[in-house]
C-alpha cells in the first residue's frame, strides 16, 4: 500500500520516509502545487499525510482507495471531514505532541502584553525612553487569569501560572465536571463569569460550530475594562472586527494572537496596525524538538491505521475511527 505525503511546510520529509519504509509501505511525496501534481499520484494511493493544502471533496474523490488521512497538527479544521466520512476515509490529528510549546507561547504572549514589551522594544530601537507611564505595565501576580478551555493545553497553561502566584485562575470548559477542573489547579466557572472577574483571558479550544466566534462584541462586552485576550488556538473562536473596536474603544487593553481568521493576516487591516495587538506566526506548536515528534507522529498513525492498529489514534472531530 502508497503512503503519499503532501506537505509544503517542511523541506525534509526524511523522518516520514523511513517511519513509511519501516512499516512495510511505500511512500510517495506528493507535490503541494495542484498543477505539478498527476493524477496517477493520487489514484491508488492508501494514505495521505498532509499539512496546509486543503483536502477538499473534489481531492478526496481523486483518492478512490484512500482509507486513512493523517494530518500534521492538532486540527483538522482544513479537512472536509463529512466528504470523507462520506468516502470512508477516517481523519486523525496528532494532539500532545506540541502540548509544552503552545502553553509556553501562551505565557510568553500575556507576559508580551502584560509588560508591554513588543511595544516598548519598538520605541526604544526608535530613540524612545521612558516610553509610557510605568502604570501601564502589570504584575501577574494578584490578578486573575481566565483560561477557556482545559485540556492538555490548558492545563499546562494552569501549571505554568502559579508560579507566578495570580490570585485566581479560573476556567471555563463545559467537557469537563467542576472536580476534574479543580484536581488540575483551575476554580470552575461559567463562561459568562470567567469573562467578568479575569484581568487576562487566553483560549484553548478547537474550532467547531459551537465555538466559533466564541469570543464575539457580547463576549468582549462582558470582559473586564483593561483586561487582555491571548489566542494560541485558531482564529476563527475571535470576532476580529469587534476585537479591533473593543481596542479602540479602550475596553480591550491588549490582544496576542499566534493564529487568526484570514491567515496570513492582510497588512492593510487595522489589527496588523493597531499598537495594542501582538502577533505571532502561527508558531506556537513549533520547537526544534516538536518538529521531529511531529513528522514521526503524523506518519506513525498512518502506518498504524492501515496496519489495522487502533488504540491510541486520535480521529478528528466528527471523524471515526
Amino acid at each position: 500500500m502508497k503512503i503519499g505525503i503532501l506537505e509544503e511546510r517542511f523541506l525534509d520529509h526524511t523522518v516520514e520516509l523511513d517511519v513509511i519504509k519501516e512499516a512495510g509501505f511505500e511512500p510517495v511525496e506528493i507535490p503541494a502545487d495542484a498543477a505539478e501534481r498527476s493524477r496517477e499520484m493520487l489514484g491508488d494511493l492508501s494514505g495521505l499525510l498532509v499539512n496546509l493544502t486543503p483536502v477538499t471533496a473534489e481531492l478526496l474523490a481523486q483518492m478512490p482507495s484512500l482509507k486513512v488521512v493523517s494530518r500534521y497538527g492538532v486540527g483538522a479544521d482544513s479537512v472536509d471531514i463529512g466528504a470523507a466520512r462520506q468516502q470512508g476515509v477516517t481523519v486523525l490529528v496528532q494532539p500532545g505532541v506540541s502540548t509544552e510549546e503552545v502553553a509556553d507561547h501562551a505565557l510568553a504572549l500575556i507576559m508580551a502584553c502584560t509588560r508591554g514589551i513588543v511595544d516598548r522594544d519598538r520605541a526604544v530601537r526608535n530613540g524612545g525612553w521612558n516610553v509610557e507611564p510605568p502604570e501601564r505595565l502589570r504584575r501577574i501576580g494578584g490578578r486573575t487569569v481566565g483560561i477557556i478551555g482545559f485540556g492538555r493545553i490548558g492545563k499546562a497553561v494552569a501549571k505554568r501560572l502559579t508560579g507566578f502566584a495570580p490570585k485566581r485562575i479560573v476556567v471555563s470548559d463545559p467537557l469537563l465536571g467542576p472536580q476534574l477542573i479543580r484536581d488540575s489547579g483551575g476554580e470552575p466557572l461559567a463562561l459568562a463569569d470567567l469573562l467578568s472577574v479575569s484581568d487576562v483571558v487566553t483560549l484553548h479550544l478547537p474550532l467547531t460550530e459551537k465555538t466559533a466566534r466564541i469570543i464575539d462584541a457580547q463576549a468582549l462586552g462582558r470582559m473586564k475594562s483593561g483586561a487582555f485576550l491571548i489566542n494560541t488556538s485558531r482564529g476563527g473562536l475571535v470576532d476580529t472586527e469587534a476585537v479591533i473596536d473593543a481596542l479602540d474603544r479602550g475596553d480591550l487593553a491588549g490582544f496576542a494572537a499566534d493564529s487568526f481568521e484570514q491567515e496570513p493576516p492582510d497588512d492593510v487591516e487595522p489589527l496588523t496596525r493597531h499598537k495594542r495587538v501582538v502577533m505571532t506566526d502561527h508558531c506556537a506548536w513549533a520547537s526544534e524538538q516538536s518538529v521531529s515528534a511531529l513528522k514521526r507522529a503524523t506518519a506513525v498513525s498512518a502506518c498504524r491505521y492501515l496496519a489495522g492498529e487502533r488504540s491510541g489514534l486520535h480521529p478528528a472531530p466528527g471523524s471515526t475511527l
